[in-house]
């Protein structure tokens, strides 16, 4: 092969090269900025709705809360645990054994989770609180948000079955909304 033609096959090559890490950089840019405009509407929603979001990795135990779950649960970042030890800290003792056991049952079903629990701040103040989220399909870890209210019944619709009367009825102390399949 003449070097005039191995010449020409090397700049062409290096050329291909050169289109090509440019096409690679261009995708990248572009799903960067996508991803950071999906968490741009997400964090507008959220601030919208007051609500905070929460992650926890199961198998490290490692949970993290955004600023505005600090609010909700009326406590200091400072003065969090970031384990499921610390969010169990935070709720009322009436609650704990339910909110705990529906948070295994999720796991182990690799469900969805929704609830309604109340939460002691750090002003001895009670809130009721309502979470949503989801276990991921290999059980790795569980994501999802929290809103607050002061009343249950201004938060969200309650439903009519077993749950929803419980809640609805000012005699009992709040219970869990899960899954009707995973509430006798």
């Amino acid at each position: 092969m003449s070097s005039h033609i191995r010449f020409c096959l090397s700049a062409i090559i290096h050329g291909l090269l050169i289109i090509l890490s440019v096409v690679i950089t261009v995708l990248y840019v572009q799903e960067r900025m996508l991803n950071d405009k999906s968490k741009e509407k997400l964090e507008m929603a959220l601030s919208a709705a007051k609500a905070g979001s929460w992650y926890w990795d199961i198998q490290r135990d490692d949970l993290m809360w955004d600023e505005r779950m600090f609010v909700l649960f009326g406590i200091r970042d400072k003065d969090f645990e970031p384990h499921i030890k610390g969010f169990e800290a935070c709720l009322h003792p009436e609650d704990r054994d339910a909110v705990l056991a529906s948070v295994r049952s999720c796991i182990n079903n690799r469900s969805a989770y929704r609830a309604v629990f109340r939460v002691i701040g750090i002003d001895g103040r009670t809130r009721f609180i309502f979470a949503a989220g989801r276990v991921s399909p290999d059980g790795r870890y569980m994501a999802g948000i929290c809103l607050a209210s002061a009343r249950t019944d201004t938060m969200m619709p309650i439903p009519d079955d077993k749950a929803g009367a419980e809640l609805k009825s000012p005699s009992k102390p709040i219970s869990m909304l899960t899954n009707p399949a995973s509430n006798p």
